[in-house]
Formats: structure tokens, C-alpha cells, sequence
């Protein structure tokens, strides 16, 4: 069985002290209604910690996953995805472990699409 790293799905703890950057969590939160939002800035400047403190503010269903090399493998990303959905939404995508549970081999858009299928008859975007 495949063993989960929790932490990886729980936003980093924002350190004391932190000064927080309001007007860049209400630009985020302005943006809701969009179906992605990209943070993007160099190194250093505080994307994870904007990005936590506004996840940690949201009076809605979210998921985080902090990826890594591991998630290279898709059956890696894609039980991981399932995990940090299934915290929301018990039970959530049973078809996609199972594939990527049994070794099965799928290509990488048949693993994405029978995911999507479920994200979109399990869970209300």
C-alpha cells in the first residue's frame, strides 16, 4: 500500500512575526470566480507564504499539495490528488487509485481523463 506523506497536503505553517500581505491575499481572493490562478515570482519572494495565507483565510473547500520529484510518477501525482480531494470530498475517485494501485499501465491521458471524469461527477467545480 502506498504510504502518504501528510505534510504534503497541509499548508506550510506561517512563521510568527510574519508580515502579511493583505493586498495580495484580496487580489487572490478577487480572483475566485477563475478556474486557476498563477503566483509567479523568483525565488525568495514569498509565493508559498502568500499562497498559505490565503488558503488558510478561505471560508471554502480548498486542497494543497506541495509537489516534489516523487510526483514525477503519475500514479504518485494522481493517488496523492485523489488523497487531498478525498479529505473534502469522502470517497472521491475509488477508480483512479484503483488503476494506479494495480500497475496497470494507461497512458498519462487516459490516467488524466478517467480523473477528470470523476472530478467532474464527484465534485462540484
Amino acid at each position: 500500500m502506498f504510504k502518504f506523506i501528510d505534510a504534503k497536503l497541509r499548508p506550510p505553517d506561517l512563521r510568527p512575526g510574519l508580515i502579511k500581505r493583505g493586498h495580495l491575499t484580496e487580489r487572490l481572493r478577487s480572483n475566485l470566480d477563475l478556474s486557476a490562478t498563477f503566483i509567479c515570482a523568483g525565488p525568495g519572494w514569498g509565493k508559498t507564504t502568500v499562497a498559505a495565507d490565503f488558503v488558510r483565510s478561505l471560508d471554502r473547500r480548498s486542497i494543497w499539495y506541495h509537489l516534489d520529484s516523487s510526483d514525477a510518477d503519475l500514479a504518485v501525482f494522481f493517488q496523492y490528488m485523489v488523497h487531498a480531494i478525498r479529505q473534502q470530498v469522502g470517497g472521491f475517485g475509488q477508480s483512479t487509485l484503483d488503476v494506479t494501485s494495480s500497475g496497470a499501465s494507461l497512458r498519462p491521458e487516459q490516467l488524466a481523463d478517467l480523473f477528470l471524469y470523476e472530478l467532474s461527477e464527484q465534485v462540484a467545480v
